[in-house]
């Protein structure tokens, strides 16, 4: 039999069963009206999955378009137009389990399917395009509905539709970056930055400090739809434990604001969300002694990925 389209609602578990009677006895004359039925019967139940989270080794999903800046002293971010991602567009899966996944895709609006391919050095699944312009960028990947699709190795395909817009964060600027902060590496060392334009309390933040030696993010605050403990869209600071850094190296430094579109957390232990992100790179150096810190920009490119 076929169920009819917009019975069931998506993301939803329902559970089903098929009867099968076996009639030995009919009687239909004791009771006028009334029919008497002897039957045997077996039945077969199962579960109906429209996409709900079930065993789904998926706990984030997201789609955003992205932009960075470079900063290199007191003044305004400015574009590196010289850099091949400073305008990208990402699709991407995450999770511990998520190699559990067969496939994945997303359709943007307009109808093009983009497959999602899974970087093992990561454990994500992801597409990422990049772009000539910001012009270019939201014309090809305009605001509307994605939707991401994944297979679950020996279980439902699964897809889920968030609502990307236009509006865009204002370019993170830091503050006090020249010689306002006298600290040195064995102090906790607080990284300060403007209001955000275009920011609210349910929007994100996001700063990574870069291992120069290639071990990854040394420090990581991510934003609070990751990590309760994380920073909203109003945050202002972040401060790096004392000895965490070592005099005498170049950091390298991402302050991410991300302005969310259409958050979906319906089914329990997923997220997700459309995102616009405007991220602001710099090059943290440690000083001995109580020497203030400077901003640079030297071997930054490695950490606009």
């Amino acid at each position: 039999m076929d169920i009819p389209a917009g019975t069931l609602a998506p993301n939803q578990l329902y559970s089903a069963s098929i009867s099968r009677f076996r009639v030995t006895d009919i009687d239909r004359n004791s009771q006028a009206n009334a029919y008497f039925i002897a039957a045997n019967a077996v039945e077969t139940r199962f579960t109906i999955n429209t996409g709900a989270a079930s065993d789904d080794p998926v706990q984030i999903g997201a789609i955003g378009l992205e932009v960075y800046y470079l900063q290199t002293g007191p003044g305004a971010p400015v574009l590196d137009l010289q850099d091949d991602e400073q305008f990208g567009a990402l699709a991407i899966l995450l999770g511990e389990s998520v190699h559990e996944l067969t496939s994945a895709s997303v359709t943007i609006p307009g109808g093009t399917v983009f497959p999602l391919e899974y970087e093992a050095e990561d454990n994500e699944f992801a597409a990422f395009q990049t772009h000539a312009s910001f012009d270019a960028m939201v014309a090809d990947v305009p605001a509307g509905d994605y939707t991401l699709r994944y297979q679950i190795a020996g279980g439902a395909q699964v897809e889920n539709t968030v609502t990307a817009d236009e509006a865009f964060p204002g370019v993170p600027h830091v503050t006090k970056c020249a010689g306002t902060q006298s600290v040195d590496a064995s102090e906790d060392f607080t990284i300060t930055w403007d209001p955000i334009e275009n920011m609210t309390g349910t929007d994100g933040i996001a700063v990574y400090v870069d291992d120069p030696m290639g071990g990854g993010d040394l420090f990581a605050r991510e934003v609070y739809l990751i990590d309760p403990s994380g920073l909203r869209g109003t945050a202002q600071s972040v401060t790096i434990p004392a000895g965490l850094l070592e005099p005498g190296q170049t950091y390298e430094v991402t302050l991410d604001a991300l302005k969310f579109g259409e958050i979906d957390e319906s089914n329990e232990g997923q997220i997700f969300v459309a995102f616009n992100m405007r991220s602001t790179g710099f090059n943290l150096v440690t000083t001995s002694g109580n020497q203030a810190p400077s901003i640079t920009t030297e071997g930054l490119d490695s950490a606009l990925e």
